[in-house]
C-alpha cells in the first residue's frame, strides 16, 4: 500500500477519532439534569413551601379561635351564673361576651378561609410531585442511556488510538510530520483527498493528466487548488 493510501485511513481514523470525542463531550454535557428538571424540582418545592406556610398559619388561627372561644365561654358561663347582682358590672360583662362573639364569628370565617387555601395548596403539591416524579423517571432512564452511551465511546475511542498509533508506525516521519501540519490547516482536519473522475473531492477542482498519473501510480502529490494530498479513490 502507498504511504498517501496509509495517510487516506490514518485520517479515516483521526475523523472517527474526532467525531467521537465530539460525541463524548456531548453525552458528558447531556448527563447534567436539563433545566426543565431544575425547574419543576424548583416549582414543586416553592408549592411545598407554601403549603407550609398555610399550615402554619391555619394552626395559629385554630389556636387562636380555640383560646378565644374558651374565653367566650367561661365569660358567657359567668354572666348566666347568677352570681353577679351589680347590674353595671352585669352590662359590661354582656357587652364582653356579645364582642368576644363577634370576634369569634370573624377568626371563624378567618379559619374557613384559610382552611381552603391549605387545602388549594396541597392539591398544587400532588401535582407539583406527580410532574417531578414522572420527569425523574423519565431523566433516570436518559442518564442511563447516556452513561451506557459514554462507556461505549470510551472504549471505541481507547480502541481508535490503539489503531492510530500503529497506522502512524507505517508512515514515513517526513509524510506524516507533512500530513499533521495540513491536518491543523484544513477545514474539519480534512489532509487528504481522494481523485474522482479526475477531480480533488476536497475543493472539486479537475486535476491536470500528469498530476492524475503520479496519484495512480501512488505518489505523494498536492491539489493544484486546496494543497491537500491527493490519493486514488
Amino acid at each position: 500500500m502507498s504511504q498517501p493510501a496509509q495517510l487516506l485511513r490514518l485520517q479515516r481514523i483521526d475523523d472517527q477519532l474526532r467525531a467521537g470525542k465530539q460525541r463524548l463531550g456531548e453525552v458528558i454535557q447531556g448527563m447534567n439534569e436539563p433545566q426543565s428538571l431544575l425547574d419543576l424540582r424548583e416549582s414543586a418545592e416553592t408549592a411545598q413551601q407554601t403549603l407550609a406556610a398555610a399550615q402554619t398559619k391555619q394552626r395559629d388561627l385554630e389556636l387562636q379561635f380555640a383560646g378565644l372561644s374558651s374565653k367566650h365561654k367561661e365569660s358567657n358561663d359567668h354572666l348566666y351564673s347568677g352570681k353577679i347582682k351589680n347590674s353595671r358590672e352585669l352590662a359590661d360583662l354582656q357587652q364582653e361576651v356579645q364582642m368576644l362573639q363577634r370576634r369569634k364569628e370573624f377568626l371563624e370565617e378567618d379559619v374557613l378561609e384559610n382552611l381552603e387555601l391549605v387545602e388549594a395548596a396541597a392539591e398544587k403539591v400532588a401535582d407539583a410531585n406527580e410532574v417531578l416524579a414522572a420527569a425523574e423517571t423519565e431523566w433516570q432512564v436518559k442518564y442511563k442511556d447516556l452513561q451506557a452511551e459514554k462507556i461505549a465511546l470510551a472504549t471505541s475511542l481507547n480502541g481508535l488510538i490503539g489503531r492510530r498509533k500503529q497506522r502512524m508506525a507505517t508512515i514515513d516521519k517526513r509524510m506524516l510530520k507533512t500530513y499533521l501540519q495540513l491536518s491543523q490547516k484544513k477545514r474539519n482536519g480534512v489532509a487528504v483527498a481522494t481523485l474522482k473522475i479526475n477531480k480533488c473531492t476536497g475543493c472539486q477542482t479537475t486535476q491536470p493528466a500528469m498530476i492524475v498519473k503520479q496519484v495512480e501510480q501512488g505518489e505523494l502529490v498536492y491539489c493544484n487548488s486546496c494543497g491537500r494530498i491527493l490519493v486514488q479513490a
